[in-house]
């Protein structure tokens, strides 16, 4: 009983820190409070450089998430004494969570390109 609990406990604690770190990062960033509303007004390069950063942003966030989980599902894959069925199954649910957080942060960074694309337009036009 006590091997059980004496690999299980400091697994759990890790993956909730895992979990949970993400909540308490602190980040300057973008400085963007609502994204629809820079979105719509996005008119100059500066608006579509703060937008590209804010992607870019988000994608780095995405990317990390993506590491956590595919680490998460190390973890668990490496217990071999406790509910192997059940232990799959949470397998599996972290490496479909850190693929698709990685097919996630792809997106944002097109999205980045796209803005800078736009930034770059702009510029020629004044």
């Amino acid at each position: 009983m006590n091997r059980i609990y004496g690999g299980l406990v400091p697994k759990m604690v890790l993956a909730i820190a895992f979990i949970l770190a993400p909540m308490f990062a602190h980040s300057q960033g973008s400085g963007i409070e609502d994204i629809e509303q820079a979105v719509v007004n996005a008119q100059t390069k500066a608006d579509h450089e703060r937008l590209a950063a804010h992607y870019e942003e988000e994608a780095k966030r995405l990317e990390k998430k993506s590491e956590d989980n595919r680490k998460l599902a190390k973890v668990y894959a490496k217990e071999t004494d406790v509910y192997p069925l059940k232990r799959s199954y949470t397998v599996q649910h972290y490496q479909d969570l850190a693929r698709l957080y990685k097919e996630a942060a792809k997106i944002k960074q097109a999205l980045a390109k796209l803005q800078r694309e736009l930034a770059m337009e702009v510029e020629q036009e004044d």
